[in-house]
């Protein structure tokens, strides 16, 4: 990619600069082949792949044309293997990977999730958490306008958690049209009672991200319960 013009000539003597950065480091394991881009003046300059098991950037060689050269990896390693390469190449120490909060953490906070319509199946962005001071499960939605409602339900008034796994008469038939294969795996409905007036049960059809952070609230919720049982026989 790039003009050639007046960088033509120079065009060359960058790409064999470039190809001197890196070597293998193990010869009896099968290489891996991996593209890189060498940037310079606004200008990329693709290189052809290079056979290599752990890419590692000559920095005690470097000199001349690739002092500022920019080398950005097009595939084949993660992004933190190319980040320590590069760090040595600028002296400076690879950046720090941002640890997600576990899930205990993230569940007390705000879970992103989708939730669906008992009656309709329609989909809505949602957040939950589970509130332990409280007790409550909490569910925040946010409408097609803007608007939001907040649903509270005492944790200790749920009679009944659905999976997928349990049968799919349990889910309404537009609930489970409304999702993929994928996203089925996720699903759960929440049956509690309620204490207003003659309203008995209420339903929550909600699908978190993934079957084990399914599991992981499951699991967090039977531990709730289970540490008010034994707070109440004391």
């Amino acid at each position: 990619r790039g003009s050639r013009g007046a960088q033509g000539g120079a065009s060359s003597s960058f790409r064999e600069a470039a190809m001197l950065c890196f070597s293998c480091l193990a010869p009896d394991s099968e290489p891996r082949f991996v593209n890189y881009e060498v940037h310079v003046q606004g200008s990329a300059l693709p290189l052809p792949g290079i056979p290599v098991q752990n890419p590692t950037l000559l920095t005690s060689k470097r000199r001349g044309a690739l002092m500022g050269v920019r080398v950005q990896k097009l595939s084949a390693f993660s992004d933190r293997e190319v980040g320590e390469q590069l760090s040595v190449a600028t002296g400076s120490p690879p950046p720090t990977p941002i640890k997600p909060p576990d899930f205990t953490t993230s569940v007390a906070s705000g879970r992103r999730c989708l939730h669906l319509s008992d009656g309709t199946g329609a989909r809505t962005e949602a957040e939950y958490c589970v509130d332990a001071k409280s007790g409550q499960f909490r569910l925040k939605t946010t409408g097609k306008g803007g608007q939001q409602t907040v649903v509270c339900c005492p944790i200790m008034s749920i009679e009944e958690i659905y999976t997928i796994d349990d049968d799919e008469a349990c889910f309404p038939k537009q609930v489970l049209e409304a999702l993929s294969p994928e996203e089925r795996a996720g699903l759960f409905l929440i049956d509690y009672s309620t204490d207003e007036p003659n309203a008995g049960r209420a339903r929550i059809c909600l699908v978190e991200s993934s079957r084990a952070s399914l599991d992981q609230l499951l699991q967090h919720l039977l531990q709730h319960v289970d540490d008010v049982v034994r707070a109440n026989a004391r």
